[in-house]
């Protein structure tokens, strides 16, 4: 095609386009027939590119608001987790306030002071031999003090530093304690039974008599509570140790196995118990020497 031609064709389209868009932008109650057939030509393409345009702005438009309910969703589980984490630590606050206020509860007799301590630290190795407290000799802690909880007899410290002190649990086999069977008022020792965290109970007699020729006054039975006697110069009478949950006959005479009434697996809070004849405050601190 010559570029004459060329130059024609487009002076023709030219022309044929402004007509179009002349006839077609004056207001007008009827319309030409050519214009109809362009119109329909057209609509289906401006209908589509309609729906394309309308799909691309509400696909922009939920991209957007996913990406705002994202991070709304991302904000509100971070406050629940804060939520969470408050609850959870009111909750312990909660918890301890109640372990507190029942140790507390503990203290009956008016000869012995209660100081409370907490449990730091704990041999993985003997969790059921030992334990270490936050109270040691400046805080009036010394070799042999009982340590108990609102729950009954724990042990007795065995080394003492400046801070701390060594508690060793009344399940350590190395231990024993005597106490009374308070249905009947028999006097017995408790010592450790195995590793299991169980107590033995053996009339007292059974450990002075070689023979066991007493065996008809013995009068033991299930569901028995034994407390501290106050003999051994350790523990003040009255204390709980436990309840018996079975006996037998053995080759030591009549031995009784004792739920301990305290859980050593799980000791946080518990007690040193002083004497108040050998007590004095000041500042907050407990100073047995002082008088």
């Amino acid at each position: 095609m010559s570029k004459k031609l060329q130059f024609l064709l487009s002076i023709v389209v030219t022309v044929f386009l402004l007509i179009v868009i002349y006839t077609t932008s004056v207001p007008r109650h009827r319309i030409s027939v050519f214009e109809k057939i362009w119109r329909e030509i057209v609509s289906p393409l401006q209908r589509g590119f309609s729906a394309v345009s309308n799909s691309i702005t509400s696909s922009v438009n939920y991209v957007n608001e996913l990406k705002n309910a994202v991070h709304e969703v991302d904000q509100l589980r971070e406050e629940l987790a804060k939520a969470q984490f408050e609850l959870e630590r009111l909750k312990e606050i909660d918890l301890e306030n109640k372990r507190l206020k029942e140790l507390v509860g503990f203290k009956k007799e008016e000869d012995y002071s209660l100081l409370p301590t907490r449990v730091i630290g704990r041999d993985p190795r003997a969790w059921l031999k030992t334990i270490v407290i936050d109270k040691g000799e400046r805080d009036g802690a010394r070799i042999g003090m009982p340590v108990v909880t609102y729950s009954g007899v724990v042990g007795h410290i065995t080394s003492v530093t400046r801070t701390t002190s060594q508690v060793a649990l009344l399940v350590d086999p190395k231990t024993a304690v005597g106490g009374i069977v308070q249905r009947t008022r028999d006097f017995v020792v408790v010592d450790s039974a195995d590793s299991s965290g169980l107590l033995r109970v053996v009339p007292l007699y059974q450990k002075e008599e070689e023979n066991h020729t007493l065996p008809s006054l013995i009068d033991f039975q299930e569901g028995d509570v034994v407390i501290t006697s106050g003999y051994g110069g350790i523990y003040p009478k009255g204390l709980t140790i436990g309840t018996i949950m079975t006996i037998k006959q053995s080759s030591e005479g009549v031995v009784g196995t004792l739920a301990p009434s305290v859980d050593f697996r799980r000791l946080e809070e518990v007690f040193l118990l002083f004497r108040a004849e050998d007590l004095e405050i000041e500042g907050g601190r407990v100073n047995p020497d002082s008088k």
